[in-house]
This record gives C-alpha cells, sequence and structure tokens, in this order.
C-alpha cells in the first residue's frame, strides 16, 4: 500500500521546510518538532549584544542563568580575545592581555613575576600516613592539611585508626545544628542530587566492566531467593493506597502529554507483533482492487488520533475503516472503547466505518458495498 500524499509547510519556531500529512495542517500543526513547539512557546527577551550593539532576542532562561550575552558566537570570540591593559601584582609594570585570560587570572605579566610574588607563601609538612615531607601554600594550612595525596588520605580513612577518628569528627560536627542544617540543605539540592547520581552511575559502570563481578550480579537475579524479595517488594508497594493513588495521578498526568501517548501507543503495537494481521490483510486487497490507490493502512501506528490507532484511512477525506475482530470485539469492554474511540473521532471531524470479521470472510462483496454507501454515495 502506498503512503499518504504530503504536503510541505514551513516550521514557524526555526523556518526549516518539512512534509506532513494533510489532515496535520487541518489539525493546526505549525512546527516541524516538540522541541521547535517548546522553544516557541517559552517566554524570550530582548538584549543588546556587548560586542556589537546589536538588538537581538533571547530565551529568558539564558538569560537567568547569566548566558544569552551576545548575539552570536562570533560576537563572543570577538568580544573574549579582545586585550585590555592591565597591571602586574608584583612588579607594577603594566602589559595587555585577553579578556578570558583576565577572566580566569591575568595578574602577573610573566612566571618569573608569578614565582616570585608566592615565593616564601609556601610552608612544610610531614605526611601523616606515609612521612613524607611535602610543601603546601601557606592559606590552605588553616583547613589542618595532613596528607601529601588524595591516595594517602583514602588509605588513612580504609584503616582502623582512620575510621574511627573520621567516626568522632562526624559525631562531632553533626551535633552542631549550623553544620547540620547546612548539610541537609545540600543534601536536597538538585546540584547535589544530580552529583551523587553521575557518581554512582560512573561508579556502577565501573564495577559492571568487571566479568566476575557482571557473573556474580547475572546468577544472584537469576535465583529463586531473589525473585520472592522482588514479589514481596512489589506486593508490599501494591497494597499502599498513597503510592497507589500517586502513581495514578503521575500516569494520568502523562497521558495528557500527546507525544509520550503516541510513544505509548506505537511502542504497545510493535510489542503485539507482526502488522497488520490475516484479517487486516484481506480488506487491504479488497481496498485495493476497488478503490485503487485511495486508502492506506496505518494501524502499525504511523497516524495517532486522539489517543486512537485506526486501521484505514483515506488519502484526501477524513474518512476512517476499522477492521473489527466478531470475538474480541463483541466483549462489554471492548464494545465501551469502540464507542469511545467513535467520539474521538468525530470530535477531530473524521466519519468512522466499522467493518466486522464475519462480512470479510463469507462476503467481501457487502464490506464493498457498504464503504460505497457510507462514504461515497454521501458526496
Amino acid at each position: 500500500m502506498g503512503q499518504l500524499n504530503r504536503v510541505k509547510i514551513v516550521c514557524e519556531s526555526c523556518g526549516r521546510e518539512f512534509e506532513v500529512f494533510p489532515y496535520e495542517v487541518r489539525n493546526g500543526r505549525r512546527y516541524c518538532s516538540r522541541k521547535c513547539a517548546n522553544l516557541r512557546k517559552r517566554k524570550r527577551v530582548e538584549r543588546i549584544c556587548e560586542n556589537c550593539g546589536k538588538e537581538f532576542v533571547v530565551l529568558e532562561s539564558d538569560v537567568k542563568s547569566g548566558r544569552g550575552k551576545f548575539c552570536s558566537k562570533e560576537c563572543c570570540w570577538e568580544y573574549m580575545k579582545r586585550r585590555i591593559r592591565r597591571v602586574c601584582e608584583y612588579c607594577g609594570k603594566e602589559f595587555e592581555v585577553p579578556r578570558c585570560v583576565v577572566e580566569s587570572g591575568g595578574k602577573f605579566c610573566s612566571k618569573d613575576c608569578l614565582e616570585k610574588y608566592y615565593e616564601g607563601k609556601r610552608v612544610k609538612k610531614i605526611c601523616q600516613w606515609c612521612g613524607k615531607e611535602f610543601e603546601v601554600w601557606k592559606s590552605r594550612t588553616k583547613g589542618n592539611v595532613r596528607f601529601c595525596s588524595r591516595e594517602c588520605y583514602r588509605q588513612y580513612s580504609r584503616s582502623e585508626e582512620g575510621k574511627r577518628q573520621l567516626s568522632e569528627n562526624s559525631k562531632l560536627n553533626w551535633q552542631d545544628p549550623e553544620f547540620r542544617k547546612r548539610q541537609m540543605e545540600l543534601r536536597n539540592s538538585p546540584e547535589y542530587r544530580k552529583k551523587q547520581s553521575e557518581r554512582h552511575s560512573r561508579v556502577m559502570k565501573m564495577k559492571w566492566s568487571d566479568p566476575e563481578y557482571r557473573q556474580k550480579i547475572l546468577l544472584q537475579r537469576k535465583s529463586k531467593q531473589y525473585r520472592m524479595k522482588l514479589s514481596m517488594k512489589a506486593k508490599e508497594v501494591g497494597r499502599n493506597p498513597e503510592l497507589r493513588k500517586k502513581r495514578s495521578l503521575n500516569a494520568k498526568r502523562l497521558w495528557q502529554n500527546s507525544g509520550h501517548r503516541e510513544r505509548c501507543i506505537k511502542k504497545v503495537i510493535e510489542a503485539q507483533g507482526i502488522r497488520p494481521n490475516g484479517l487486516e490483510k484481506a480488506v487491504c486487497d479488497l481496498l485495493q482492487s476497488y478503490f485503487v490507490n485511495e486508502w492506506s493502512y496505518v494501524g502499525d501506528g504511523r497516524v495517532v488520533i486522539d489517543g486512537y490507532v485506526p486501521d484505514f484511512i483515506h488519502k484526501e477525506e477524513r474518512w476512517i475503516i476499522e477492521v473489527n475482530g466478531d470475538y474480541w470485539h463483541s466483549l462489554p469492554k471492548a464494545r465501551e472503547k469502540d464507542k469511545r474511540k467513535r467520539e474521538a473521532y468525530e470530535r477531530c471531524g473524521y466519519r468512522m466505518l466499522e467493518v466486522w470479521e464475519n462480512e470479510v470472510r463469507t462476503s467481501p462483496m457487502v464490506v464493498v458495498s457498504k464503504v460505497l454507501d457510507f462514504f461515497y454515495g454521501a458526496i
């Protein structure tokens, strides 16, 4: 079967030309993607470029985060490469340096001045773990530096003495209300949670690369005890009415998003198996024989209308044909769903005809006459 005829329109957000179905244009589609639609809806403000002085439009979120200072990348690079005059903090000599260097330092005219300025500002310490002598800045001695490297600190923290000392220090610090308040605020912040999540992901990837650890976990997950434990946890969660209500509300909220709804429907259709099935193939051959290149099969999820996937759709008109099996669609739940489906199609401006399995199997010409009377006879 051929695909539906497409038309070309221009995205109102990025200006890119793309192809859509005619019914999508009638439904009011104006953007090439969900990303462009979201960008169009977000609030924008006018700014003046700090390099060329030109007015441009930028997202308000970029301005709040400190971005959106330049109208283009070229202006940003020109601004950062622009050289400004500075005075050396050691010798007092004037020198020129790029603006990008000033933002990260640029206090001295040369390395010699840098070394002479910090000369005598480093003190010698002895590592508490390995006994090695090392140098450290005077400003860092206020934090009681005791180790020459991170590796020495790790070995000390893993030792019995180190664990005992760290535990005592933590208990003393936690008794301070101000320290406890700061720690709780830090742990509840989104930045801290994101950092911890990245760290956990990095550690798990490193562990999973070990074949012995991977084999151990896979054997554990296949065990009967592990499955029983998961089953008990699932039952406990299912019995919790508050959690069930919360999950139900979240699922309903997500279902209101058309993009999420279409993705879920397409995944369900893919999991059901090969489409079209035998009955739909018979209707395909019938329509192609009597209505050449007029109808297209879209039951594989290519077209989703208000949360429902039609079986056949006309290439030019807003007509839909649904093929119903005798057993399944005669059940009470299926009848209610078919009723809701018909109402949804009618709200979107479509006309729907139901074709039953016994009609297709026993008398195909009855199906052809129904299509002619329902759609073509009303023209």
